[in-house]
């Protein structure tokens, strides 16, 4: 497979962070070799580009990443940002994702076989894609993530001749299905106490987290976390990341070595 200069680099800034993924996540951000345009937008794009999702645009889960370093533990009912979940520990492309989602919303109307994302998952025309984005970040922790590796067995044993190949084709309905079901999970008060919870943690270097999860608590209620891939510390990881997105989207961080140091401040233990 094809690696580029910036997902090659990407793969060595782990490796001299002492596989801390946390600091991984720093380091991108300020990272003198990693190729962009000079501009703290154009090092997200670098960054998203570099680590996007060969299948799915907009999931950043194209470079392997575990938890390690980020704050918290990984009980069920733990606190910070550990995923409980091995099979979703990806946690730097968890967080990327939303930071992503929040940055460039139009990347759900980008398309996947001739198809945009948000019509392969049936979302209603009048919706953004801003509010689209919005409900998939939140959706994600309300409905468990695709069975990929099911799908891909169970497709193998399908009959030749269907577009994608038996695997491909299963792979990509078990995708499709479980984000229908991720953004259909979401309800309106769902979406009113993700936005109060960004709005609660403040303006401040230091995130407030404590208030943040008082406003979140509506949406903890309802995670179910023995579901694959669904946790409290990945709904914080979502949340922070809707907010980091955000805020270069207005501008509120000038520098990637701003940004770095916001990732140690709030998310590296």
């Amino acid at each position: 497979m094809f690696i580029t200069k910036n997902q090659e680099r990407i793969i060595t800034l782990r490796s001299s962070a002492g596989f801390n993924d946390a600091e991984a996540l720093a380091l991108m951000f300020e990272d003198k070799e990693l190729a962009d345009d000079g501009t703290l937008p154009g090092r997200l794009k670098a960054i998203l580009d570099a680590t996007e999702s060969k299948i799915v645009p907009g999931l950043q889960t194209g470079i392997e990443f575990q938890d390690v370093g980020f704050k918290g533990d990984r009980n069920h009912a733990g606190k910070g940002f550990k995923d409980p979940h091995p099979s979703s520990r990806n946690q730097v492309g968890h967080f990327l994702t939303a930071v992503g989602l929040a940055y460039r919303p139009e990347t759900v109307s980008r398309h996947v076989l001739g198809i945009r994302m948000r019509d392969h998952i049936g979302i209603p025309k009048e919706l953004s894609d801003h509010d689209v984005a919005l409900r998939l970040t939140i959706g994600h922790e309300l409905s468990p993530d695709p069975n990929v590796l099911l799908a891909g067995i169970l497709g193998a044993a399908l009959p030749p001749g269907l577009p994608l190949g038996g695997a491909s084709a299963t792979i990509y309905y078990e995708i499709w299905n479980s984000y229908r079901n991720q953004f259909f999970s979401v309800k309106p008060e769902d979406v009113g106490a993700f936005l109060i919870a960004i709005n609660a943690l403040g303006t401040n270097p230091l995130l407030n987290m404590d208030r943040a999860e008082v406003a979140l608590l509506p949406i903890f209620l309802k995670i179910r976390v023995q579901e694959r891939g669904n946790s409290y510390q990945d709904l914080r990881l979502s949340l922070v990341g809707w907010y980091l997105g955000e805020a270069i989207l207005q501008g509120r961080f000038t520098s990637g070595k701003q940004v770095a140091e916001w990732v140690r401040r709030n998310l590296k233990e």
